[in-house]
Parts: C-alpha cells; sequence; structure tokens
C-alpha cells in the first residue's frame, strides 16, 4: 500500500507581491501575484493551468509535529546547471509533510465524531 502524506505549502515561499484589490461588488480582497516565469512553474496544457514540481525529501529527525520530510521548489537542470551558488542557496524551500497513517479505534469503540446521540445547541454558523 502507498505511503499517504499530509503537507503544508507556503506559497509567498515563492517569489510574489502582496496586493489587495477590488472584487466585481468594489470590495477589496487581499491578493498574491506570483510571476509564473520566475517561479520556473509550468503550463499545463491539459487544463489551461500552470503547475509547480518540487522535491520532498526526508529529514533525519522528524520536526514541527512529526514532520518527516521538506519539500524545495524544483528548477529545470539546464537553468540550475547555470546558477552559482548563492543562487542554489535561494531557491525556496516550499513547505513539509508528514506521513499519515489512519488511526483504527480500539475495538467496541465507535470511531471519534460519530456520536450523534447529543442534540446540537445551535444551527450551522454559516
Amino acid at each position: 500500500m502507498a505511503s499517504k502524506f499530509t503537507f503544508e505549502f507556503d506559497i509567498t515561499n515563492l517569489l510574489h507581491v502582496k496586493t489587495t484589490k477590488n472584487d466585481k461588488d468594489g470590495n477589496p480582497v487581499k491578493c498574491l501575484i506570483i510571476p509564473i516565469e520566475k517561479n520556473h512553474m509550468e503550463l499545463n496544457f491539459k487544463k489551461d493551468g500552470f503547475i509547480i514540481r518540487g522535491t520532498m525529501s526526508p529529514v533525519k529527525t522528524p520536526v514541527d509535529g512529526g514532520r518527516t520530510h521538506v519539500m524545495r521548489l524544483s528548477v529545470p537542470k539546464g537553468i540550475y546547471a547555470a546558477m552559482t551558488d548563492k543562487e542554489k542557496e535561494a531557491v525556496p524551500w516550499l513547505g513539509s509533510a508528514k506521513e499519515w497513517k489512519e488511526e483504527v479505534p480500539a475495538q467496541g469503540q465507535p470511531p471519534v465524531g460519530t456520536d450523534f446521540s447529543q442534540p446540537e445547541e445551535d444551527d450551522l454558523p454559516f
């Protein structure tokens, strides 16, 4: 069975600009503008979108809540080969991950969150 991972991906580690734009009703919306070429993103022709390639590597000692892997932006081979050492060091770390393990409840106990016998006090908040 293949491993599953949970991950945190911090897009602000990519080259970006924070700004505020107005929506169609004139309300301010916080935005990130992420330049495509400067972040080595590729066009996904099948979906008319853009993808970011990264490398996930294990760490020697789990950190930050059991995180066992780190993710770094992948740079195309030809571009990476032409980079200086300083530029290579500046390639951003995108986030971290840990293997996801499904917890099996003890025999005879219902899984967490399945006791519907208690009525809720209020309606949904949304």
